[in-house]
């Protein structure tokens, strides 16, 4: 499994290289028609994808129970994303919401934040992994 701070610096290279969000019909999507693909969709490996979690976000409250969160689940771990770990979702949950919420323009100030509130590093080299 991937450890947080590898997870944060292949989302931070992600998204200061794509520079734009990912959406479909002006909605936030894991992958855009145009192939572009969001914080939490960068991760998750091609072999993976699957539209059925289109829509859904990552959270602690995600319901093993519904289908949509299981699938999502079950691609973040075969990804190596280490899912069951709540130190991760909270990264993930953070990742996603800068993605959906907030301005591309403002992605390279607001990571470092992100990085300091969950203890992890934001350097330049982070983008050219």
């Amino acid at each position: 499994m991937k450890t947080r701070q590898e997870l944060f610096d292949q989302v931070s290279a992600h998204l200061m290289t794509q520079k734009v969000p990912a959406l479909d019909g002006g909605e936030c999507h894991y992958r855009d028609p145009l192939g572009r693909k969001c914080a939490v969709g960068c991760l998750i490996e091609d072999v993976n994808y699957n539209s059925a979690f289109e829509g859904l976000l990552v959270s602690s409250e995600n319901s093993p129970r519904s289908e949509g969160y299981r699938i999502l689940n079950n691609a973040l771990l075969a990804s190596g994303v280490d899912i069951a770990d709540p130190s991760v979702v909270t990264l993930l949950a953070e990742l996603q919401h800068l993605h959906d919420n907030v301005d591309a323009e403002s992605w390279s100030e607001e990571l470092p934040v992100i990085a300091a509130r969950l203890i992890l590093t934001f350097t330049p080299d982070n983008l050219t992994n």
